[in-house]
């Protein structure tokens, strides 16, 4: 009799429990990331009594149960539903894996809560804001500059960056068609380039400076035993005929080219370039290139068009053109000239070209070519395309004032993806240099990079989530502030973010817990709390029963 009251009591004690887990979960229903749990019960034997019966031959049991015990609790891990928050610091973990959090002492825990904040801090002497769980914990994430798994760590005021290179952007072009200037570069004559772009560029202290670059179309430019340089033209002479002719710039007097008699090539060399078409010397019409040959000297040649020979053209000094109506600059697509300035006020504009660089050299003299004392640099295209060896720009600060040469960086203008194509003339140019600038914002993306936004324009990408996964969630202890931790023998995997689970920016993961479910819980668990107290009460009716047998 005895036995039951205390069978009764275990039963009352683990519904006590399962409704206790139940208000647990009830609790929770709005707790961001919450897992929800449930009990496990287990019986409790007291005796098992054997006895064999020698007539039947067979064996049977006789079992006491001493009732039922709150063995553990399971925790349920699904998923829960998102929220949009429209917080960017606010993250949801699409998949399996916990954020990974970091206290003082550098205790590892982990949530699937992802309600994230900022931390004033001090980092190395400098002003930082550290990323936060809710619970007031780190969250980490692998650095890009450290390349460790270290707290999220962000400048509160990002330090101005000097330029170091300035680059073309995309859809530059230079156009083929237009003129070619007579006259040598001054940038101060507009009719002396064909198109100029300036960039703003970072000093150390954040100060900007202007750099203009110039683009001048080419004709090609010989040299003659005295020195003279010379451009090419194509002229028309009175009744229609086309000359190719040579102008100096020493006395702007024009010479009229000849053809030899004999031919000299019986091919055209593999750098010869085209610089006019249909040029006619009496009732023949030729093509005219240049070229360089081994020994770097210039070549002037005529290809005939009717019977292909080949001629070397030379200079007629004796035949000035005097009375021609039309002087036409030739068609050469391949060379331009390239200036960089540098201004640092209205009084003072610096060369900035490097001319220890190859890019400079001259491919008519091999040596470092001027107009007006002004350096240049020499571009080469090849169907429409900029040649490697001429896409990079050396930049020499050293005829900089010491003042400012120390604050300026510079070190090259790279002008890959620039194109020659008979279109209109588009130019622009990129630095990697910024001004000084306050924390303004953050971004997460679905891999989980982390990147920070500053009011200068400037996004900076700084460290990728990892996430946490564990082959037995069980082994997770609860913390309180939607927090796990783990025994120090339990090690988790490690993994990017984007890789198992995605990142949802902007969401929340909702609490598990159904309240239907639960509610039902709390019914079936009351009821057996008051069937449990039953058989008390019916066991007292039968020990007053028994007792009163006596009276």
């Amino acid at each position: 009799m005895l036995r039951s009251f205390f069978t009764a009591i275990t039963g009352i004690k683990s519904s006590r429990g399962w409704l206790d887990i139940t208000a647990d979960n009830i609790a929770n229903a709005n707790t961001i990331g919450f897992k929800k749990s449930k009990p496990i019960f287990q019986d409790i034997v007291l005796q098992n009594i054997m006895q064999y019966q020698p007539t039947t031959g067979t064996v049977s049991n006789i079992t006491f149960g001493g009732g039922v015990t709150l063995g553990h609790t399971l925790r349920d891990f699904s998923l829960g539903s998102f929220k949009t928050t429209g917080v960017n610091t606010d993250i949801a973990i699409e998949g399996d894996g916990f954020l990974i959090l970091e206290d003082n002492n550098g205790v590892k825990y982990y949530s699937r809560d992802g309600q994230l904040t900022f931390a004033g801090g001090e980092k190395h002497g400098k002003e930082v804001m550290y990323l936060v769980h809710s619970s007031g914990l780190k969250v980490l994430g692998l650095s890009y500059t450290t390349n460790k798994l270290e707290p999220v760590t962000v400048d509160s005021i990002l330090e101005p960056k000097a330029t170091e290179k300035i680059y073309t952007q995309d859809g530059s072009n230079l156009d083929p068609r237009g003129t070619t200037p007579t006259v040598d570069f001054d940038p101060n004559n507009a009719q002396s380039f064909n198109i100029v772009y300036t960039v703003k560029i970072y000093t150390t202290d954040g100060q900007t400076k202007d750099v203009s670059i110039y683009m001048k179309k080419l004709n090609p430019k010989l040299y003659d035993n005295n020195g003279n340089h010379y451009y090419t033209f194509v002229a028309k002479d009175d009744i229609g005929n086309n000359h190719f002719v040579y102008f100096n710039p020493n006395d702007n007097s024009y010479y009229k080219t000849k053809v030899a008699t004999s031919t000299t090539l019986t091919s055209l060399p593999d750098n010869a370039v085209l610089i006019a078409r249909d040029v006619v010397y009496g009732s023949d019409k030729y093509e005219v290139y240049w070229y360089l040959d081994k020994n770097n000297k210039p070549h002037i040649v005529a290809k005939n068009q009717n019977t292909g020979d080949i001629y070397e053209v030379t200079l007629d000094t004796n035949n000035k053109l005097t009375n021609y109506k039309t002087i036409q600059a030739a068609t050469v697509e391949d060379y331009w000239e390239t200036f960089v300035l540098l201004k640092v006020n209205d009084h003072e504009v610096y060369n900035v070209l490097n001319t220890t660089n190859k890019v400079i050299k001259n491919p008519l003299t091999n040596d470092v070519d001027k107009e007006n004392d002004e350096v240049y640099a020499i571009l080469h295209f090849k169907d429409g395309k900029i040649q490697p060896d001429y896409s990079r720009i050396g930049i020499d600060l050293t005829q900089l004032p010491q003042t400012l040469r120390d604050k300026l960086l510079l070190k090259e203008v790279d002008l890959n993806g620039l194109t020659q194509y008979p279109v209109e003339f588009s130019l622009g140019y990129n630095q990697d240099g910024y001004g000084a600038g306050r924390f303004t914002g953050l971004s997460i993306g679905e891999d989980g990079t982390i990147t920070a936004l500053y009011s200068n324009g400037v996004s900076k990408t700084i460290y990728r989530l990892q996430l946490a996964y564990f082959r037995d969630k069980q082994a997770l202890m609860p913390k309180g502030s939607n927090i796990f931790t783990t025994l120090s023998t339990v090690q988790p995997l490690i993994e990017y973010a984007g890789a198992s689970a995605k990142i949802r920016a902007g969401a929340l993961e909702l609490s598990n817990v159904d309240i239907t479910e639960e509610m039902i819980n709390m019914i079936t668990a009351e009821k057996a709390y008051q069937a449990n107290a039953k058989v008390i009460q019916t066991g007292q009716t039968i020990m007053d029963t028994t007792i009163n047998l006596k009276r």
